[in-house]
């Protein structure tokens, strides 16, 4: 198994049963099923309010078992619910870097509502326990859409 899928399983399996954890995804290349060897990998995760920072630091101590970790990052994102960490495991490419984003549950599916078929952005979902992902069809126009993704919660009306 390569070292992708083996990240990749080693956080599928190691949240899947914890009753705090509702959904994990990959999101970039992974999602658009375009990974290569130049390719980052983007986790997100959706989990109970109160719980974000935990997750992160669980993700710290379950890929340190692959090797250590010669890269931990903390970013303040813009959103108030979602919690990042930048990471690299020592031993792996230098370009598999992994950006952790953890959700908190009550933002609600604001962000995770996918374009079926979209060709810049689309979900890998490894597990969904609560139906946080949304796929829709096309919408009939553009501003439909913007509503219903996550820059309809970024654009603002000009005033």
């Amino acid at each position: 198994m390569d070292i992708r899928n083996r990240i990749i399983d080693l956080l599928r399996n190691s949240f899947i049963d914890k009753e705090y954890v509702y959904a994990l995804w990959l999101e970039g290349s992974d999602g658009l099923g375009k990974a290569d060897e130049y390719s980052d990998l983007d986790f997100w995760f959706d989990v109970e309010d109160g719980y974000e920072n935990s997750v992160l630091d669980n993700c710290i101590e379950v890929l340190q078992t692959i090797d250590k970790l010669d890269f931990v990052e903390h970013y303040d994102h813009p959103h108030p619910k979602i919690f990042q960490k930048n990471m690299h495991i020592g031993g792996t490419s230098e370009y598999l870097m992994l950006d952790i984003c953890v959700q908190s549950h009550s933002r609600g599916n604001e962000g995770c509502t996918f374009v079926e078929n979209d060709i810049a952005e689309y979900p890998l979902v490894l597990f969904d326990k609560a139906n946080v992902i949304n796929i829709i069809k096309e919408p009939d126009n553009d501003l439909e859409l913007i509503k219903k993704t996550w820059f309809g919660t970024h654009i603002r009306p000009f005033s």
